[in-house]
């Protein structure tokens, strides 16, 4: 499969203080894996480093996708299909193909979301 991994950096983008440790460094890792029943994408977060204060922060995950979602989980507990005009879940825009989802752990956890789509035929 094919991954790859980068960092996301949030302080307060005010201060200096930074300088003194005050950010907060998350390591984001995404991999693929296919196979005949279909393909997982593996989206990681870990815990940040650093001593900015991100735990009132929640991620909003816009996923680009080749196939329709057929699971979608974080931490190994399924989401469900967001209804429309509810919180929580998740939700595929199949015209722009566009998986969207809010992992429910603040971004001071970390956590792992898996994504299993139904196979292209074709």
């Amino acid at each position: 499969g094919e991954h790859g991994t980068f960092p996301l950096y949030r302080d307060d983008g005010h201060t200096l203080s930074y300088q003194q440790g005050d950010y907060a460094l998350t390591r984001l890792t995404v991999e693929t894996t296919a196979g005949k029943d279909g393909s997982a994408l593996t989206i990681r977060a870990d815990k940040p480093e650093g001593t900015f204060d991100v735990s009132a922060t929640h991620y909003a995950l816009r996923v680009h996708l080749s196939a329709t979602p057929r699971h979608v989980s974080v931490n190994g507990r399924e989401l469900g299909e967001r209804l429309p005009g509810r919180q929580g879940g998740w939700y595929y825009d199949e015209r722009q193909h566009v998986l969207i989802f809010d992992p429910p752990q603040t971004a001071d956890q970390g956590w792992e979301a898996q994504i299993i789509t139904i196979p292209s035929h074709g």
